[in-house]
């Protein structure tokens, strides 16, 4: 069974929850929380990881893991973002979400 916004919206480590054009959700959360979150996400269904976007915005890094389900129920909550925003003045690493997602060392590779 997929998560449900109410169960997100009562989960305390998220930060903010935004909707993108298209209608996919934003979840912000701390990167010490990033784990704890794609875990739980994992758990409800969103077992597949596309990529990780990183880019740097206003003075931050900002790191997106676009994850999806396969659940043809549905196809309008297909993919979701869980975001992390890390100060620019702050090194840039990030715990590996290889536990989660088998062969996102991928993904990670990139960001040495």
């Amino acid at each position: 069974m997929l998560i449900t916004d109410f169960e997100l919206n009562n989960i305390a480590d998220i930060l903010s929850v935004t909707e993108l054009t298209d209608k996919s959700k934003v979840y912000r959360v701390e990167k010490e929380n990033i784990n704890k979150i794609l875990s739980k996400f994992y758990s409800t269904g969103y077992t597949h990881l596309s990529t990780i976007i990183g880019y740097q915005s206003k003075g931050t890094y900002v790191l997106d893991y676009p994850i999806s389900t396969s659940d043809p129920n549905f196809p309008n909550l297909n993919t979701v973002f869980v975001r992390t925003v890390i100060p620019s003045g702050n090194t840039l690493s990030m715990n590996t979400v290889t536990n989660i997602f088998p062969g996102s060392d991928v993904y990670e590779a990139i960001f040495g």
